[in-house]
């Protein structure tokens, strides 16, 4: 599955999914090193 794909469904998800969604995600990019998150946001 790809990202357009994943984004299409978590479009179908209710508000309080998706941000229990988006809470994961924040926090699962809170274990990158700092220069892990530079590269991530530059690209």
């Amino acid at each position: 599955m790809g990202i357009k794909e994943i984004e299409v469904e978590i479009q179908k998800l209710e508000l309080k999914e998706r941000a229990t969604l988006a809470k994961w995600i924040v926090e699962s990019l809170d274990n990158l090193s700092e220069a892990e998150v530079e590269v991530l946001w530059t690209e």
